[in-house]
């Protein structure tokens, strides 16, 4: 404790700005819009922003990115896609911050942090379940799952998945603070944390974000050669692949392939989207905007990351952005000489994305993402360059 305090008083006002804004991801969302906004409006007031965002690497091509789509929205008068994007252009700003003023203390309580603040939404979630089993006429203790969006827990989140994606972050924060620290009790913490955590991913019938987790776990224990682990892990594994094999109903909604039906009438109406607007799309939330017209299942997006960004951006906003994802990955790759163990646990975070995208919306969700960047951005407190 005296360690901790001493860590505290030597925080610097950048050090605390950053620990709140990884505070509001917890909080409803407009309260982390305000919260955002008002830090760096501050910055702005003080002259100390616009030093960080001349800075921040790969600024050309994602600022011209975001202005682009800005203007795809007013062409094609999408006044939702125009706010995504504005919420995108407010996330920007706070990477290009955080990435001048990361170092290893501040990421180390970051990661603890997120922990204790994963507590709340834990009990919240339970809250949550416990009043839409009493709506559907269950008890809390037959942990029934509905098919209702409205009757499925999101914590402070905007949906389902998005709270279970935030899980699934914090499952694979819980792994890397196991990994790196080596003390009992600490590690008892954090497979408690990722216990509670695990069983609300259950309890939003998000099925998708169980997926990444096979991957996410030895992932992380390679680079950190933890190899009696991985073989812990892998007949762990397959114990619970035989129990789901026999008893499918240990999954909530393993047997409900409604939702599936419904994505595949999602992705072709997206694929005639993107034939109809190849080059620019309409900007974000394309397929709300337009699934009317189409006469296609009511979504708010493709339910596949990389067929919305192709419909939702087309072919030239996907080069500008794509090309803003290498930069994510040099960023990524240039850790692995400074710490193996990081570099595992960014790989880690890039397959939750990029699998549980394979089936669900996680391009979108700002706070997820922010603390998302904020990890891959940390690749900063060993290598600090301007763009």
């Amino acid at each position: 404790m005296k360690t901790i305090r001493e860590d505290l008083r030597s925080f610097q006002k950048n050090d605390w700005l950053i620990m709140i804004m990884v505070t509001s991801i917890f909080l409803p969302h407009l309260v982390f819009i305000l919260t955002n906004v008002v830090i760096l409006s501050y910055l702005l007031l003080k002259g100390e922003l616009w030093p960080y965002i001349r800075r921040q690497v790969g600024k050309k091509w994602v600022y011209g990115f975001l202005l682009l789509e800005a203007i795809v929205c007013v062409v094609y008068r999408n006044l939702l896609g125009f706010g995504v994007t504005a919420g995108f252009f407010l996330l920007m700003v706070s990477v290009g911050y955080y990435s001048q003023v990361i170092h290893p203390k501040l990421f180390h309580y970051i990661t603890e942090w997120v922990l204790i603040c994963s507590v709340p939404m834990i009990i919240l979630g339970l809250i949550q379940f416990r009043y839409v089993s009493q709506l559907g006429g269950y008890s809390f203790w037959e942990f029934k799952i509905q098919n209702s969006p409205s009757r499925r827990i999101t914590g402070t989140f905007q949906n389902a998945n998005l709270f279970a994606l935030m899980c699934e972050y914090v499952l694979a924060t819980c792994l890397y603070c196991f990994l790196k620290n080596k003390q009992l009790l600490h590690r008892v913490w954090y497979v408690c944390i990722a216990l509670a955590n695990f069983g609300i991913i259950l309890l939003t019938g998000c099925r998708a974000a169980l997926v990444p987790l096979i991957f996410v776990i030895p992932i992380l224990l390679y680079f950190a050669k933890e190899k009696k682990l991985m073989v812990v892990y892998a007949a762990a594994l397959a114990a619970v692949l035989g129990a789901v094999v026999t008893h499918p109903t240990l999954i909530p909604r393993f047997n409900d392939f409604s939702t599936i039906e419904s994505r595949f009438k999602i992705w072709r109406a997206g694929i005639r989207m993107f034939k109809r607007y190849p080059l620019f799309g309409n900007g974000p939330w394309t397929y709300h905007r337009n699934y009317l017209a189409f006469h296609a299942h009511k979504a708010v997006h493709c339910h596949n990351i990389y067929l919305d960004a192709l419909v939702s951006f087309g072919i030239i906003g996907c080069a500008f952005f794509a090309y803003y994802i290498l930069y994510i990955f040099k960023i990524v790759r240039r850790t692995l000489s400074a710490d193996r163990l990081l570099f595992g646990f960014m790989v880690g975070m890039l397959v939750i994305v990029g699998v549980h995208g394979l089936v669900d919306g996680t391009l979108y969700p700002i706070k997820d993402d922010l603390y998302l960047l904020f990890i891959l951005y940390s690749g900063f407190m060993y290598r600090k360059q301007s763009a």
